[in-house]
């Protein structure tokens, strides 16, 4: 006993040494959480990227400053001596489970003595396992001199203790039996033809057991067997001819040696040997003589069956043995009687053969584990012992159970209690207890049935309080699973799964289960409660070990907040190292091992956080504190990752997922100081701002790197805050998004503010074009596309250029409108809130940049002014892209440094204010121009010289759009100088064709103010005139101060360069009294020639006047139609049923007044400097035709009222 204790002793101290070393790391590197935890984190010298954007992130990472890792060493509560240890220590109360951390060592060399320690009990265990193998050796199973080698090491005897106990145990043996074997005869056979009977024969023969399923495979006589050697001898009965129901009564003998090891075999065979003729052969009348259909049949099997010689009794028995074919199908049965001769009757009790094998067992347990000990030391690696017998031990085993009567279960139980007893003293691999375990299970039904209480065999009642024992030594090793699994080494995991496969094994026993009490019926409720004691018994002592009492100081709440940042952080990396390790061990099982982990720590987790939250950020005086603010963060995201497992892994409504309102009061908080961090930091980037170089040359400077980085660490902050309520989160965004709006403006009015003290302006306080300017631009333009939306880049605010991913797509706020317009029906309003903010802070930036870039546009205006004025003075014979090409090299020069160093964004901007100011000199110039028809060349020059600068600014799609290069001042001087490139009968011809676009714009609308006028008309080709007939007028609006009117109508053809014989004559309708809806009805013959008719801007005019005979006519409305519009007739009108020929045109058009048009300001200039005749003498006829009471005619007020408008 001694040597066993100092053995123990050993174990633990290896036990203990192992888990000494078992290290939790409670805060490893959070990599997914530095962007946001970043802002948190006091400032540091290097806190700006001088190098590249894409350094940007992981800079800011090597900033942060490092943290001591801790560590936590978990030792059980033995203390053998080992060294003082530096770390966090805890000291956990494991006394109760010493025996089983004692089987994680290596198994120790152990002897005989060690298991069976009574002198009576070695002897009969030796003398057990001689008479064994002697009857193995004479039934020929095992070698004899194999066999004594294996005792003599077994039991440590000499040759001649050895040869004492082998003679005895053969004198012991029973003699020579002989079995009488009487053929009663056969039944139910069957056969192929029944009209044909067999010749049918007995034979039987004693077959070894071994030889069982070699001679079984085929069809191969008894006689074979003999000639193998297999048998001894084959006896056979007559032939009985012609018959399915033979009766023999003959009389057989057989020598047995060895009875429980021998089987008596039958065979039936059909002895007919006559030639016969195929049935199946042959048709009809020919069926049955065709000869070569005949064949020959030899002895054919029709089944074999046996019976085991142990079987048999002294008394005999009449047994009906079934009789198989070659292919496993029963052809009927052989009836046998069967005596055996000479056979004693059995004196061992079933309890005395039972324990005979356990003292056996134990025996050679205690050898075979010695011996493998041994080997395992020599070999230089100790393990445990893997319960495999040798296989003369083996054989010894199994005869043993086979000579004593001992079915599977028995052995099973008998090897479980020697083999658990081992396990409780030595290791033992837990495998060889989950097989033997699976052995009971599939062997239960063997167990005995309608048992009383108390009349259970003894074998049973040690059975189930064996198995009782192992199922408490189970649960105990679940109650310490958290200490056992350990990540270093996979010794406790095989550990953890053993036992789970031990209890699943257990509950396969159905009669063990139903005696359990209520609360260990179900597995499951074992496991589950098992694991649910030991996580709370764990975290009990984390939090024993690492958090301090409470102190109001401000050094001891940041330790304390950061000590229960630890432990939370420690319960996260455990919960991240179970989900790989123990989760698949325990769906063994078919338990949830995380819910199971995460009941116990709901509450206690809860309680422990709240308590220290409010401890530590209870007063006003700690708003300014980075420090504890940051690590209230970093706790929340510790628990947001506790929370995403615990709600993808558990239905339970836990405590932990609503973690965040835990922190709802420090959000705003949190987003203030985030701000105000972010400022601190955007000034000292600006201060230590330097410019450089990125992809495609374009330069940027470190402190834009830097403020996108800080604004991405608030975006990134939001993101991992992931709120819950979309209400309050509306909330949080709008306060964010100013925040980070107002980083953007307070980085773009820092560095806007340097441009003066970096002399970037001349004396006149003109930007000067320096690459230092064009960094400032493009960090500018940076920050605007950044906080751009989507939405706002869609409708045309941001400027096309390098896209990037802005901030409102990165704050990932569509969960939120949803909700929003869903519950609230806001969603849509709430979106162009926070759109218009960000917009409205991008509009701020482009503005800046919009002034920047016009006050440099206007270094351009002078040099642009000259050049174009050397090329107005040039002789009218130069080419105007020769005059051009002085400004085309001077932008080419000037625009070289800006198109190399700014954005195109950027350069697009400039360079449209350039054309804008470009197209305000043609303007000035052509209001120079003289007024003369001398001066036609000047006006063809600037119009090539308009279009070829816009060639040039479009620089073959990639300088401006077409948008941006047709501005409204552009299409205006565009126009004023085509107009003024046309004569004076094209301009006629142009605003003829202006007044029939003018009807139909009045047309379209779905309001006619002046009224309507309706009217046929018809051009007669062969008297060549327009028949005209004045209808009706409907809505006529008054005039004067009565508000009515004396209507009537003058028709015209217009222009006179096409009509010159209708303009000669006035074709008005009579004055009609007082009405506002006349009634006409004249026809009016306008004569006009037919080629005229088809011309663009020829044109019928119907006039309506107010009639005065005192003062003259007063112009209400007019209407247009065109000429080639008018259907053109022969004399006589066509036939109304002819749907095929051209009829008259019947129209209501709606009345309109004249408007200001381009042809008709031109025309009148003319007029007044007396340019040509055609225009003073169309102004002069329509001023004759359309006069007003206050003096000129309409179309000369209207124009005189206009004249100097593009000249201003």
């Amino acid at each position: 006993m001694a040597n066993q204790d100092k053995q123990r002793n050993t174990l633990v101290g290896k036990f203990h040494r192992n888990w000494d070393t078992y290290i939790i790391p409670i805060r490893p590197v959070k990599s997914l959480l530095k962007s946001s935890l970043a802002l948190f984190k006091p400032p540091s010298k290097n806190d700006l990227d001088k190098d590249a954007p894409q350094e940007a992130a992981a800079e800011d990472e090597q900033r942060a400053p490092v943290k001591v890792t801790h560590a936590v060493t978990i030792p059980v509560s033995v203390d053998p001596p080992h060294e003082p240890s530096t770390k966090l220590e805890m000291e956990v109360d494991l006394s109760s489970s010493l025996n089983i951390r004692s089987r994680l060592a290596a198994v120790q060399p152990a002897s005989s003595q060690k298991l069976i320690t009574d002198p009576a009990e070695w002897s009969e265990a030796c003398r057990v396992a001689v008479d064994t193998a002697v009857r193995i050796v004479s039934s020929l199973q095992l070698n004899e001199s194999e066999a004594q080698m294996y005792i003599d090491q077994a039991f440590n005897l000499t040759i001649l203790e050895r040869n004492k106990l082998w003679e005895s145990a053969k004198r012991s043996q029973n003699p020579e039996r002989k079995i009488s074997c009487k053929v009663v005869g056969a039944q139910g056979l069957s056969f192929k033809d029944p009209n044909i009977k067999p010749d049918l024969q007995c034979q039987l023969s004693l077959l070894p057991r071994r030889y069982y399923e070699r001679v079984t495979v085929g069809t191969r006589p008894m006689e074979e067997w003999q000639r193998e050697k297999l048998v001894t001898e084959v006896l056979k009965t007559t032939v009985k001819q012609a018959t399915l129901e033979p009766q023999w009564g003959e009389q057989f003998e057989f020598t047995t040696l060895d009875p429980n090891e021998e089987l008596v075999m039958v065979e039936l065979w059909d002895m007919s040997t006559e030639t016969r003729t195929d049935p199946r052969a042959g048709t009809g009348k020919m069926k049955g003589l065709m000869t070569a259909s005949a064949i020959k049949k030899g002895p054919e099997l029709i089944g074999r069956g046996s019976c085991p010689v142990s079987s048999l009794s002294s008394s005999g028995e009449t047994k009906t043995l079934p009789l198989y074919s070659s292919t496993k199908k029963q052809q009927g049965s052989l009836i046998l009687h069967l005596v055996v001769k000479g056979k004693a009757e059995e004196k061992t009790q079933p309890s005395d053969k039972l324990n005979q094998h356990h003292l056996l067992l134990r025996a050679l347990v205690a050898h075979e584990s010695h011996v493998a000990a041994q080997k395992s030391g020599e070999e230089g690696c100790k393990t445990c012992w893997n319960a495999l017998l040798s296989p003369v031990a083996e054989v010894l085993v199994h005869r043993h159970a086979v000579y004593s009567g001992i079915d599977e279960l028995q052995r099973a139980a008998v090897q479980l209690s020697v083999m658990f007893d081992y396990h409780l003293t030595f290791a033992l691999e837990l495998s060889a207890i989950v097989s033997l375990l699976d052995q009971i299970g599939k062997h239960q039904a063997l167990l005995p049935r309608k048992m009383k209480p108390g009349t259970e065999p003894e074998w049973v009642v040690q059975l189930f309080k064996q198995l009782e024992a192992i199922l408490t030594d189970i649960i105990e090793v679940l109650y310490n699973h958290v200490i056992l699994l350990d990540a270093q080494t996979g010794s406790g995991i095989e550990e953890v799964k053993a036992n789970l496969l031990m209890l699943k094994k257990l509950y396969a026993f159905e009669s063990f289960v139903s005696k359990l009490p209520a609360d260990r019926k179900l597995y499951r409720n074992v496991v589950a409660n098992a694991v649910e004691a030991a996580v709370d018994q764990w975290f009990k002592f984390l939090t024993m070990k690492m958090l301090t009492p409470f102190s109001s100081s401000m050094s001891n709440r940041t330790s304390t907040l950061k000590a229960v940042c630890n432990l939370v952080q420690h319960c996260l990396d455990e919960l991240k190292r179970v989900q790989g390790t123990v989760v698949p061990l325990f769906q063994i099982m078919e338990v949830d091992y995380l819910t199971h982990f995460l009941v116990p720590l709901d509450k206690p987790l809860q309680d422990l956080v709240t308590s220290h939250l409010q401890f530590a950020l209870h007063d006003d005086d700690i708003v300014n504190n980075h420090e504890l603010f940051g690590l209230a963060f970093e706790l929340y995201l510790t628990l947001q990752e506790i929370s995403i497992v615990a709600k993808e892994t558990t239905g339970r409504v836990l405590q932990v997922l609503l973690y965040k309102v835990w922190f709802k009061h420090l959000v705003t908080s949190w987003l203030k100081m985030a701000l105000n961090k972010c400022k601190e930091r955007i000034a000292s980037a600006v201060k230590e701002d330097q410019v450089v170089n990125v992809a495609d040359k374009i330069t940027y400077s470190s402190s834009l790197v830097d403020t996108l980085t800080f604004l991405n660490q608030m975006v990134a902050f939001w993101r991992d805050l992931d709120w819950p309520n979309p209400e309050e989160s509306y909330g949080f965004v709008i306060t964010l998004i100013k925040h980070i709006t107002d980083a953007a403006l307070y980085y773009v009015d820092l560095i806007n503010s340097r441009l003066p003290s970096q002399q970037h302006m001349d004396e006149r306080e003109d930007y000067s074009v320096t690459v230092q300017l064009c960094v400032m631009l493009n960090n500018m333009q940076h920050t605007q596309d950044k906080l751009l939306s989507t939405q706002a880049k869609r409708s045309g605010a941001a400027q096309q250029g390098e896209q990037q991913q802005n901030l409102f797509d990165e704050l990932q706020l569509d969960k939120i409108f949803e909700w929003l317009q869903k519950e609230k029906g806001i969603g849509l309003q709430a979106q162009k809130v926070v759109t218009d903010i960000m917009t409205s802070a991008a509009d701020d930036i482009c503005n800046r940049i919009y002034g920047i870039t016009e006050r440099l546009s206007q270094r351009f205006v002078p040099a642009i002014a000259r050049i174009v004025a050397k090329i107005m003075e040039a002789d009218q014979k130069a080419i105007t892209e020769d005059l051009l090409q002085p400004l085309d090299t001077y932008l080419n020069t000037n625009l070289q440094t800006l198109s190399s160093n700014l954005l195109f964004s950027v350069f697009k901007v400039l360079l449209k204010h350039i054309w804008v100011a470009t197209i305000g000199v043609l303007g000035d110039t052509v209001s120079r121009v003289p007024k003369t028809t001398s001066s036609k060349y000047l006006i063809q020059r600037l119009c090539d010289s308009l279009k070829l600068l816009r060639v040039f600014f479009h620089a073959g799609g990639e300088g401006l759009s077409d948008k941006d290069l047709e501005p409204k001042q552009y299409k205006t001087i565009l126009g004023e100088l085509e107009v003024k490139r046309l004569n004076s009968d094209d301009l006629i011809v142009k605003c003829c064709a202006d007044m029939v676009e003018q009807q139909t714009k009045a047309a379209s609308q779905p309001e006619h103010k002046l009224g309507t006028l309706s009217l046929s008309v018809c051009y007669l080709t062969q008297k060549g005139v327009v028949e005209v007939t004045v209808g009706r007028a409907f809505n006529l609006p008054g005039t004067g101060k009565k508000g009515t009117l004396d209507p009537l109508v003058e028709v015209s053809l217009l222009p006179v360069l096409y009509f010159p014989e209708s303009c000669r004559k006035s074709y008005k309708t009579h004055a009609q009294k007082q009405t506002a809806n006349p009634t006409f009805g004249q026809e009016f013959f306008l004569p006009s020639k037919g080629e005229n008719m088809g011309k663009e801007g020829a044109i019928l005019v119907l006039t309506i006047f107010d009639h005065d005979l005192i003062r003259e006519n007063t112009f209400v409305g007019i209407c247009v139609i065109p000429c080639k519009d008018i259907p053109q007739l022969l004399d006589e009108a066509p036939s109304v049923l002819d749907r095929t020929a051209p009829q008259r045109k019947n129209l209501t058009l709606p009345l309109f007044q004249l408007t200001d048009s381009r042809c008709f300001r031109e025309l009148n200039l003319r007029n007044q400097v007396d340019y040509d005749h055609e225009s003073t003498d169309f102004v002069k006829l329509l001023n004759k035709r359309y006069q007003t009471p206050t003096g000129p005619g309409v179309l000369s007020r209207l124009y005189t009222a206009t004249k100097d408008a593009m000249y201003i």
